[in-house]
């Protein structure tokens, strides 16, 4: 098996294995969601490169899989949309659901 050598290559691992046991067991529609930070506080600055990594490695999953994938950064960069920089306030979380909205109406899958 795979002997991942970096925390990025253990999530990608592990994020497979979830899709493969999932897929195992539906052939429902599966949406996967870019992880997403903000620039504030500045201390989360450093881990942007990193979660960058991650929504590259999600992405690419969702394209092996054939899994449907939605981005978010573009729409949540503002920092009105958290409080602490990582949790989502109400103005927010309305955001990720009229993206989320947006795209499932798209597939025509609600």
């Amino acid at each position: 098996g795979l002997n991942p050598s970096s925390a990025l290559e253990n999530f990608q691992m592990n994020y497979e294995m979830l899709m493969e046991s999932i897929r195992h067991k539906t052939d429902c529609p599966i949406i996967l969601i870019e992880p997403f930070i903000f620039s504030r506080p500045a201390e989360y600055l450093s881990w942007k490169a990193e979660v960058q990594k991650m929504s590259e490695i999600i992405q690419g999953i969702a394209e092996k899989y054939q899994l449907h994938f939605l981005s978010v950064s573009s729409e949540l960069n503002d920092i009105v949309f958290t409080t602490d920089g990582i949790h989502l306030t109400s103005k927010g979380h309305l955001v990720l659901a009229d993206s989320w909205m947006n795209l499932t109406q798209n597939l025509e899958i609600l």
